[in-house]
């Protein structure tokens, strides 16, 4: 227990300022993800403006996160209740060939409904959401790399 202890308190002590960056030790200048880990910190311990100042896409990320998480909530529920208000046995009132038949036409559906829709197959996220999760890190890293190359400021130090 006490090694176990050690160990813990050794981890706490060398990542206290995030562990070294390689893009940045070799180049200089922030990479995309700089300041991630302390825009989560932060966001953790409910310091909203300062992790949107370290890294803007943490705090895009929670909200995008809490968004889907909602949207499955409430997508399970629907799919649980009856049109009559009653709750069907294991969300379905089918039997197991009646409900496999279903699976496989609602799986159908819902596939061409994303294509159409133009959402990615990648855990039911729209495309948008991570174009926009690009852009936001791109405008990050370009902002902050030009005050420093322009200005010799660290706004993540």
């Amino acid at each position: 227990m006490v090694f176990v202890t050690y160990v813990i308190y050794l981890l706490k002590e060398y990542f206290r300022q995030g562990s070294p960056c390689l893009f940045r030790s070799l180049t200089g200048l922030y990479c995309p993800g700089c300041g991630g880990t302390r825009a989560l910190r932060f966001l953790l311990k409910g310091d909203v403006m300062k992790s949107l100042w370290y890294h803007p896409l943490v705090g895009y990320m929670a909200a995008v996160m809490a968004a889907e998480f909602g949207g499955w909530v409430i997508r399970r529920w629907r799919r649980g209740r009856r049109s009559d208000g009653g709750i069907t046995e294991k969300g379905t009132g089918m039997t197991g060939d009646e409900k496999a038949c279903s699976c496989a036409e609602d799986r159908e559906r819902s596939d061409k409904g994303n294509r159409q829709a133009g959402r990615a197959g990648f855990l039911g996220h729209y495309e948008a959401e991570v174009y926009v999760g690009i852009g936001i890190a791109a405008v990050n890293w370009a902002v902050k790399n030009w005050v420093l190359l322009r200005w010799g400021v660290e706004l993540i130090s």
